[in-house]
């Protein structure tokens, strides 16, 4: 097993991680719009519970899109 070292694949994977973690999180309810990149598996349900709202509401964001052929990569609004 490799190294946990600052140069290790390991440790650049997870750091990668982290940052996408960080770009995804939740922002402080300030009245700004927030935004969520969709990634495999998310579904409104999932981004409801994640960002204190309801699946109704970020449907409500999202008038265009099929809750049900969300596409990862695809930005969804959730606030």
């Amino acid at each position: 097993m490799e190294d946990y070292k600052p140069n290790s694949h390991r440790y650049k994977e997870e750091q990668k991680a982290v940052e996408k973690r960080a770009e995804t999180a939740p922002a402080a309810d300030n009245g700004e719009a927030v935004y969520h990149t969709i990634e495999s598996g998310d579904t409104f349900g999932h981004l409801a519970v994640k960002y204190d709202t309801t699946s109704k509401k970020i449907e409500e964001l999202n008038a265009d899109l099929d809750p049900n052929n969300l596409q990862i990569g695809q930005k969804v609004r959730v606030k």
